[in-house]
C-alpha cells in the first residue's frame, strides 16, 4: 500500500479495506508512506500501521508516522512485524522484534535517485517473500535493487528485474573475491 492512497478518500477506504481483507486472509501486507504521508490523518496512520506486516519508510516519512519522532520500537508495537528502513547512500535499518540490522549501501555512480525507494521497497519485499527468516538477505537484495535504480535516468525505466539484482550481486561477490 503506498501512503499517497491514504490522503483523501475513495482511495484511502479502499486501501484499507485492502489491508483488512490482507490481514483477515493472511496475506503479507506492506506499506511505503511516502513523501506526502504528513497529510494523512493520525487515526488513519494508526489505523493502517495495524494492518501493516512490512512497513518501508525512509528516514523522513519514519519521523510523520510516530507520535515520538520516528522511533522504531512504537512503530514495531503499532502493528508492524517487520520495519525496513531506507537510509540512502547510509544503506538501511532493518528492524523485527528485537533485531536491529544495518546493511549498507552499494558504492555505485548515482545518475537519478528517482525511483530508488520504490525498487528498494520492491527488492525487500519480494526477498522476505523468497526468505521470510532470512533479513540480511532481503536487506542487501533491497540495496542492490535501489544501487541499479540510482545508476540510470528516471523512475519506472531504471526500475530492475530480479535477474538483473541477482547479476549485480554475483559481480559484486566476484569482485570481492
Amino acid at each position: 500500500i503506498s501512503g499517497y492512497a491514504l490522503i483523501e478518500d475513495p482511495q484511502r477506504e479502499a486501501a484499507l479495506k485492502c489491508a483488512q481483507l490482507a490481514r483477515g486472509g493472511g496475506i503479507l501486507t506492506s506499506f511505503d508512506p511516502g513523501p506526502l504521508i504528513h497529510l494523512a490523518k493520525r487515526a488513519v496512520i494508526r489505523r493502517i500501521l495495524g494492518l501493516t506486516d512490512v512497513l518501508l519508510p525512509d528516514s523522513d516519512e519514519i519521523k510523520s508516522l510516530s507520535e515520538h519522532g520516528g522511533d522504531v520500537e512504537a512503530l514495531l508495537n503499532a502493528g508492524p512485524k517487520t520495519i525496513g528502513l531506507k537510509m540512502g547512500k547510509r544503506g538501511c535499518l532493518i528492524a523485527q522484534g528485537k533485531r536491529r540490522i544495518h546493511m549498507p549501501a552499494f558504492k555505485v555512480n548515482v545518475v537519478d535517485t528517482t525511483g530508488a525507494g520504490d525498487a528498494w521497497g520492491a527488492g525487500f519485499v519480494a526477498a522476505l517473500l523468497r526468505e521470510p527468516s532470512n533479513l540480511e538477505g532481503a536487506g542487501k537484495f533491497a540495496n542492490a535493487a535501489a544501487a541499479l535504480a540510482i545508476g540510470n535516468e528516471g523512475g519506472r525505466a531504471s526500475l530492475p528485474s530480479g535477474c538483473e539484482v541477482e547479476r549485480f550481486l554475483a559481480e559484486y561477490a566476484e569482485s570481492k573475491e
